[in-house]
């Protein structure tokens, strides 16, 4: 039983999104707090969240299974929340690109979109 905050979950596309910004150079270190996708399925025990979901709350608990933090963050694809990516987005788009309104559920994914296309633009 969930109380306050509603339980975190990402959609398939905006897990596909995570690694394509992964694989566009989204440059990130672990952080208690985050939550990951693990891409290779290296972490043992199944996660509470969906399949391959996990939240970083013991960051060494999770080192254990790559070897170093380095490790964690090349294996694992960054899933940030609404909060994290606006954050990221504030100093690289423009304010009305963030005050698009959308339809309830796709604002995580218009997000990671944003950010795609302005790592894209670094290129």
């Amino acid at each position: 039983m969930f109380f306050g905050k509603s339980r975190m979950e990402f959609s398939e596309q905006q897990i596909k999104r995570a690694i394509e910004l992964k694989t566009a150079g989204l440059l990130w270190q672990p952080q208690k707090g985050q939550y990951i996708f693990d891409i290779h399925e290296r972490i043992g025990p199944g996660s509470p969240f969906q399949k391959g979901v996990y939240y970083l709350l013991d960051i060494d608990c999770f080192v254990d299974y790559f070897g170093s933090p380095a490790n964690l963050s090349a294996f694992t694809a960054w899933l940030p929340t609404f909060e994290e990516v606006r954050s990221l987005l504030k100093t690289k788009v423009d304010h009305q690109q963030l005050s698009v309104p959308l339809q309830r559920g796709t604002e995580l994914e218009y997000l990671y979109g944003l950010l795609l296309t302005e790592l894209k633009n670094v290129q």
